[in-house]
């Protein structure tokens, strides 16, 4: 942003985390738990008949290593790590554990916070290294140096005991910058009231401390002629303001 920025006293931290998918009112915003999908669900493969086949299309996988396995349902893959995510995102982000990542198809991919193990870990069919999993529009790599999951809107993960990092994660998040605004107009006329005169439109990048995750910031016109400015991350599905307002010296 290349300015210094003051931080004012703030008032609390939104956290948006919806832990929607452990609840049955279908919220989506951020990844939890979730019980094992049923082995019996039916998902036909996406494999074109001009590629080569894939490898597996069974619904749950694991790596040779057993340290990640993975299960699919209908709008979403979900791998979890024995060994944890390394490095582990902020734990302001989740009131529980990060236990994996997930890809929801079209959407986004990011990590999941989970109090429960969140999907089987029973023995599962093994994805051999240099094998792929596909299964509708999501498809996964097998390597000796991890693991590599997409779909076809280029969301998506590596996963290892080394790492992890996001794919895609720079354009599911533009894709949420209406959704960042609206929030910081909300929280803005909280903190400071009858002194918004405008919001701006995010952008991407900023001084958020997101670790992997994508960093976003908003400017506000404030009536006295000057500027504040709010901080956030973008974490699996949602956006969390971190910091504002600041205030440019």
């Amino acid at each position: 942003m290349g300015t210094r920025l003051r931080t004012q006293p703030l008032t609390s931290l939104v956290l948006l985390l919806v832990l929607g998918a452990c609840s049955s009112n279908g919220s989506e915003p951020l990844e939890t738990g979730t019980s094992s999908v049923s082995e019996s669900l039916s998902i036909s493969p996406s494999a074109s008949p001009t590629e080569e086949p894939p490898d597996l299309t069974s619904l749950r996988f694991e790596t040779p290593s057993g340290n990640i396995h993975c299960e699919s349902a209908a709008v979403s893959l979900t791998c979890v790590i024995g060994s944890d995510l390394n490095p582990e995102p902020s734990h302001d982000f989740c009131p529980v554990d990060w236990i994996g990542l997930v890809i929801r198809t079209g959407q986004y991919a990011g990590p999941v916070c989970s109090g429960d193990p969140g999907i089987s870990r029973e023995p599962a069919p093994v994805l051999e290294y240099g094998q792929t999993w596909v299964v509708a529009d999501v498809t996964c790599l097998s390597e000796s140096s991890g693991l590599t999951c997409t779909d076809e809107s280029g969301n998506g993960f590596t996963l290892a005991q080394a790492g992890w990092s996001l794919l895609g994660k720079a354009a599911a998040a533009r894709a949420a910058l209406q959704k960042l605004r609206s929030l910081v107009r909300k929280r803005a006329q909280s903190d400071l009231p009858d002194q918004i005169a405008a919001v701006s439109r995010p952008v991407l990048g900023g001084g958020a401390e997101c670790g992997e995750l994508q960093p976003a910031f908003v400017e506000t016109e404030l009536t006295s002629g000057g500027n504040a400015v709010y901080e956030a991350c973008y974490v699996t599905g949602s956006w969390v303001i971190t910091a504002g307002p600041l205030y440019p010296d």
